[in-house]
């Protein structure tokens, strides 16, 4: 495997926009580097270097994500590749919308009554998919609201990101 062939990563990360970056295989690794979640380093702008193996033959679409995914929203032949904590959202728990008991779905996020915040964890997930539709949850760091949102894969393997309005 020569060093110069890339892969296009995909990525939406917590609270900032969408973007692409190419993965370069050394050896057998897929080696790209990612931003750090931002309120782990408001000043400084820093990166984490990823060294993640996958098959170059694997002709499906790499995706970081940070948030949720919904039940049953991955794909068949759909992968989870590695997910990693990140650390927790917290906000006061006035700005919290209250939950409905006739909504479907967990409580994802934690209330403390002690401190008067709410907290959610969330998770960076590396995942391969296939040229389909996959369908995810973010999160507003203000309210911990859900962003439902569908990412869309086409043939050449081009992801765009749809998401819902509250």
């Amino acid at each position: 495997m020569s060093e110069e062939q890339t892969k296009s990563v995909w990525h939406y990360l917590h609270n900032s926009a969408s973007g692409r970056t190419d993965g370069v295989w050394v050896k057998d690794l897929l080696v790209f580097k990612l931003p750090n979640a931002y309120w782990l380093s408001r000043d400084v702008a820093t990166e984490t270097e990823y060294e993640l193996q996958i098959d170059p033959r694997d002709q499906r679409t790499l995706v970081v994500f940070e948030g949720r995914i919904l039940c049953n929203g991955l794909p068949k032949n759909g992968s989870v590749i590695l997910r990693i904590p990140l650390p927790d959202l917290k906000t006061p728990e006035v700005y919290v919308r209250k939950p409905r008991p006739e909504e479907e779905g967990p409580l994802w996020y934690v209330y403390d009554n002690s401190r008067n915040e709410a907290t959610l964890r969330i998770y960076r997930y590396f995942l391969l998919l296939p040229r389909k539709s996959a369908f995810l949850v973010r999160y507003d760091n203000k309210s911990l609201r859900s962003i439902y949102t569908t990412m869309e894969i086409n043939k050449k393997g081009v992801v765009t990101w749809r998401t819902s309005s509250y």
